[in-house]
């Protein structure tokens, strides 16, 4: 019984900690826009798919192009909510579009490819985002993965976002 009210302990901390980081990656992108002034951002989503433009603040706004990891952008305004950051020096028809902002950072991305892995005690969630929206599967101890970008405390692979916290990088 013991074992269990650690192991419980434990999952109510690592909950706790990924709540305080999400809290600070928002709030990069909050004090940013709430500066009033245009700001660098950068594209972290994953190396086999892209990030839609679009016509509007909405997924059913019309796509007007897209975006890939890595790719730098002005961002001139957000939504009220920070939930859409648009920019007019994009390369779309108009030049201009707005993007989730779930898949965009303050943090500069490196796109330096490295071979770590897991180093955990447990599973390790895969999110879909840096929001820790759609769990996307689970990467396990001692599991070898290829990190494509690095922004911040994320580390991105070919299935998703992992917090850099449970990846430990192998020597080459």
């Amino acid at each position: 019984m013991r074992i269990i009210s650690i192991k419980k302990r434990y999952v109510v901390i690592m909950a706790v900690a990924l709540c305080i980081m999400m809290a600070i990656y928002c709030a990069n992108i909050i004090t940013a826009a709430a500066q009033g002034t245009r700001f660098t951002a950068w594209v972290l989503c994953t190396p086999t798919g892209s990030v839609n433009v679009r016509s509007r603040p909405d997924v059913s706004g019309q796509k007007t192009g897209r975006l890939y990891l890595g790719d730098e952008i002005t961002v001139d305004s957000t939504t009220k909510t920070r939930n859409w950051v648009h920019s007019a020096d994009l390369a779309t028809e108009d030049g201009r579009g707005w993007v989730s902002a779930q898949f965009v950072t303050v943090d500069p991305v490196d796109l330096t490819q490295r071979r770590m892995v897991v180093d955990a005690n447990g599973r390790v969630a895969v999110w879909e985002t840096m929001s820790m929206r759609g769990r996307t599967g689970w990467i396990y101890p001692g599991e070898a993965l290829t990190v494509y970008a690095i922004s911040g405390e994320w580390a991105v692979i070919d299935r998703g976002f992992v917090h850099l916290g449970y990846l430990m990088e192998v020597s080459r």
